[in-house]
């Protein structure tokens, strides 16, 4: 069970990273159109 929790933990990290990354992908795009 301890596997398993930290494998879901890993998975979520990389969930909310995936997001972050593609929010700073939309704030350069914004940046780079208003410039």
């Amino acid at each position: 069970l301890e596997g398993q929790m930290m494998q879901h933990a890993q998975n979520l990290e990389f969930e909310e990273a995936a997001q972050i990354r593609d929010q700073l992908h939309q704030l350069r795009e914004l940046f780079i159109a208003a410039s």
